[in-house]
């Protein structure tokens, strides 16, 4: 099933774009694009996202993993996409049960 509506939290402008393109030759219906955490916490506030594809090191004061933590109420599957593959990291990632992980 291809979900309809998929937030993307990504602040490399090349990377979001690429990942929409993909997303976009999938079928996803409606992609959105968070550069930041502030933004993306607002717009999870407001929207009902299908998907999260979230990256972990992203602008503001809290990182990815941060903000899925606030969002894990709102039972919102969440793909992790980072570049990081230190055991911490991966060990934050787990921790919250996502939906994925893509290593960029």
């Amino acid at each position: 099933m291809t979900p309809k509506n998929v937030l993307i939290v990504e602040d490399e402008s090349i990377t979001a774009r690429y990942i929409e393109g993909v997303l976009t030759q999938l079928g996803v219906l409606k992609i959105t694009i968070a550069v930041s955490a502030t933004e993306a916490l607002e717009l999870i506030t407001h929207t009902k996202f299908d998907l999260i594809l979230m990256d972990i090191n992203i602008k503001g004061p809290i990182d990815g993993i941060q903000v899925a933590k606030t969002v894990l109420d709102c039972a919102i599957p969440i793909i992790f996409i980072t570049a990081y593959s230190d055991k911490e990291t991966l060990d934050s990632i787990y921790e919250l049960v996502p939906y994925g992980f893509i290593r960029k």
